[in-house]
């Protein structure tokens, strides 16, 4: 997960666990999930986390609705959002990072967010 600088945002790029295919099933994706949404809600000024998911990963899918994260329209990702670049570490080379848009698969992917204000305070 990734804070999107100061405008209250999370993106989440991509969730997996080190045993890829191994874990599949096993709730660890659940777990970190709702790990990331606690440390999110725990973030002051952070209203909500983004992600995209392919949407022949049926089960990161019902995975992420069940946490309640909505299908939003791609037209509907605000602007900051949109012309935001992530810098993270390169997973072939620890050493080197790599620079992307946030929107890399639009038009592939759905775009789904997660509103934090539906919890509780914690």
């Amino acid at each position: 997960a990734k804070p999107l600088g100061t405008l209250g945002y999370w993106w989440i790029s991509y969730l997996t666990t080190r045993e890829g295919k191994a874990t599949e099933r096993k709730g660890y994706g659940n777990m970190m999930m709702w790990r990331l949404i606690n440390m999110a809600r725990r973030e002051e000024g952070i209203e909500e986390i983004w992600l995209e998911v392919d949407p022949k990963l049926k089960g990161a899918r019902k995975l992420y609705e069940n946490i309640r994260f909505e299908e939003i329209d791609w037209d509907d990702l605000p602007n900051d959002i949109t012309n935001y670049e992530m810098v993270s570490q390169d997973l072939n080379d620890p050493e080197k990072t790599v620079k992307e848009r946030v929107y890399k698969h639009r038009g592939e992917f759905v775009l789904m967010r997660l509103k934090l204000s539906i919890f509780p305070p914690l």
